[in-house]
């Protein structure tokens, strides 16, 4: 069950591997509950457009395979701070920055269905 996020790659995070991210740094992997800490709107956009499936079919794609298992020998940090960490993370600003163009009233719509239902006046909350 995972109950942590990596905000920075988008990726949800089980207790024990939160715990590792927390130990590289803030300047690595910024890491939130999901259940207990407050998000911003922004942060709850790049959790949208991510995901750890998206993550890891970018790196795959991006040649950073070879860093994507720490069981193949590869160590934690290199593996964030790799050359297709650095690429992912720029494509999911640019993803963000796209979604937050087609609903410029600051909210997190997850469907289309949400965004078209909703008539009330926008609050962006970060």
């Amino acid at each position: 069950n995972p109950a942590w996020a990596s905000v920075t790659y988008g990726v949800y995070l089980c207790l024990d591997c939160s715990a590792v991210h927390r130990s590289m740094g803030v300047h690595i992997s910024f890491v939130r509950s999901t259940v207990l800490d407050s998000w911003t709107w922004g942060q709850l956009r790049v959790m949208k457009v991510g995901g750890n499936g998206n993550a890891a079919a970018f790196w795959r794609q991006s040649g950073g395979s070879r860093s994507l298992s720490v069981v193949s020998g590869g160590d934690i940090k290199t593996k964030y701070t790799s050359r297709a960490a650095q690429l992912y993370k720029a494509h999911l600003a640019k993803l963000t920055q796209q979604d937050k163009e087609s609903y410029p009233d600051g909210r997190v719509y997850l469907g289309a269905a949400d965004a078209a239902s909703s008539t009330r006046p926008a609050s962006d909350g970060s």
